[in-house]
């Protein structure tokens, strides 16, 4: 008799075969194509090339052969993750003379909070080990009093935040190892180019599994909230529940985690956003390793050197705009409108490398540095702080 236990293995051995068929599918979808014959539910319109039709018909196929399998090699790696967050009233809420009152119920829909109210939401995670590592968004699991994981197969287990980072909107949970865990191979974001192919899986209003296509649309968008961070975009259709997912590329690897939408309305319109995966491993690394992230801090505002800039001093930097107060970098004597040159003998090619380098260090370590000023160049060590005990 069919059943739903019937169907969850069956797509479990579904998965588990294409996996394995992967490399050769890969390359079978990049192998140079040959015409091939119409379906016979599909007729050559009078005045179309067959020929030509019928190579269009076998580069879709292509196409829908490699997107068939990235889709089955990374789903069993996209988690539901369920959190449940119980509110609390004020103190002041039982005062309220609306507290218990049915005509404030009918017409507004809602009164005071009550104590111990369940409010359930849902977004979606990604396996990066077998360890039982799960990666999110943190806004997905803020103030969590508990957090359920749903996995591919349909088994459903409990996730324990391991720690989280909210300025770079990024979380750690952990579940128990178990062998249905598939860890999904990571990409080098900083590789990514406007007009590639991105990809999303995720749970968007709870449709679990939900596969999008698209393009990168652009790269490095700044100024979107206020971590500061820099973001990639896609025309992939990205939506509530979303959140925490994977944007993948054409290899089957995470280029970044779906982050956010530009909507009037509330729903796609081709404006999402995701975090470069490469800009925020040291913080999950650091998590995994301690559950907490102390963000290091070299205390400069930087900036991109312009290109006639670069001409004239042959080389490329790293443009100061500003010091913080009692920061390493204001106790090594570095200045506004300093050039860094380089840091602990590598060149410095743009703000990025030196912002993800600064964060891989610990707090405590001197990092050495050579900067340009006024026609001369300079060696200073600097000491690597922490964020909040400087920047305020």
């Amino acid at each position: 008799m069919y059943n739903k236990e019937m169907e969850t293995l069956m797509n479990a051995r579904y998965f588990a075969m294409i996996r394995k068929l992967l490399p050769g599918l890969l390359l079978l979808a990049l192998l140079p194509l040959t015409a091939e014959s119409l379906p016979d539910s599909l007729k050559v319109p009078e005045g179309v090339n067959k020929a030509e039709l019928e190579r269009a018909y076998a580069e879709a196929k292509s196409k829908q052969l490699l997107f068939r399998t990235i889709y089955a090699n990374v789903r069993p790696s996209v988690v539901k993750v369920v959190v449940v967050t119980r509110l609390k009233e004020s103190p002041a809420a039982k005062q309220d003379p609306f507290y218990n009152s049915p005509f404030f119920r009918q017409y507004y829909n809602e009164a005071p909070t009550k104590s111990n109210k369940a409010v359930r939401s849902a977004g979606t995670g990604f396996i990066i080990d077998s360890e039982g590592t799960i990666i999110t968004n943190s806004h997905v699991v803020h103030n969590a009093s508990e957090v359920r994981i749903e996995l591919f197969n349909g088994r459903k287990v409990m996730g324990k935040v391991r720690g989280i980072d909210n300025l770079t909107d990024v979380a750690v949970i952990k579940i128990p190892v178990s062998e249905d865990l598939k860890p999904v191979p990571i990409g080098d974001s900083e590789q990514v180019e406007v007009g590639d192919v991105a990809l999303a899986v995720g749970n968007p209003y709870e449709l679990d599994g939900t596969f999008t296509t698209g393009i990168i649309s652009g790269v490095k968008r700044a100024n979107l909230d206020a971590s500061g961070m820099k973001f990639l975009q896609t025309d992939a259709s990205i939506n509530q529940g979303n959140s925490g997912g994977p944007l993948i590329n054409i290899r089957g690897e995470v280029i970044g985690i779906n982050r956010m939408i530009f909507s009037p309305s509330g729903g796609s319109i081709g404006l999402g956003f995701a975090i470069p995966i490469k800009d925020v491993q040291p913080v999950i690394a650091r998590i995994i390793q301690t559950g907490r992230f102390d963000r290091p801090f070299l205390g400069v505002e930087i900036g991109a050197l312009p290109p006639e800039v670069v001409s004239r001093l042959g080389r490329p930097g790293v443009f100061v705009t500003g010091v913080f107060k009692d920061s390493g970098a204001h106790k090594a004597g570095i200045q506004p409108r300093d050039i860094l040159l380089s840091i602990d003998g590598s060149n410095l090619l743009s703000p990025e490398q030196l912002s993800q380098y600064v964060q891989s260090r610990k707090i405590g370590q001197s990092v050495q540095i050579q900067l340009f000023r006024k026609g001369q160049v300079y060696k200073v060590a600097a000491e690597i702080k922490q964020w909040n005990t400087i920047a305020r």
